[in-house]
């Protein structure tokens, strides 16, 4: 009986598993953009009604930076700055999404030296 039990539990575990999601190598994409406030908010999105086992921390955020730089220069600063360095969770834009997001601010002056760019990450 205890074996009986036991396969069950593990076959519920695995079952219960494979209905999560991951972010392991998923893009980041630009969640949110405040001109007049100069922030960038760079997330990963996902429906809301997958779990998500890793809660968006592997996905590819060496990115965020690059992407946050491109918005900022277009709109004539500098560079972007990380605000957060972790993702945070955020799911108040629609109630179907779920975000986690790394907030930049945009810079006229005193830029970080620069991590990668666009075109280095997508070789």
């Amino acid at each position: 009986m205890k074996k009986v039990l036991l396969s069950l539990s593990v076959l519920a575990s695995i079952s219960f598993l494979s209905g999560c999601a991951t972010s392991t190598g998923k893009p980041v994409e630009v969640v949110d953009a405040d001109h007049s406030a100069g922030t960038v908010e760079i997330g990963y999105v996902h429906a809301a009604n997958i779990p998500l086992m890793d809660d968006g921390e592997n996905a590819r955020w060496d990115m965020a930076i690059a992407l946050a730089d491109e918005v900022c220069k277009r709109w004539g600063y500098k560079c972007a700055d990380e605000l957060t360095p972790m993702p945070e969770p955020k799911a108040e834009k629609m109630p179907t999404f779920f975000y986690s997001i790394k907030k930049y601010m945009c810079l006229d002056k005193n830029c970080p030296a620069p991590k990668s760019t666009i075109t280095e990450l997508k070789k």
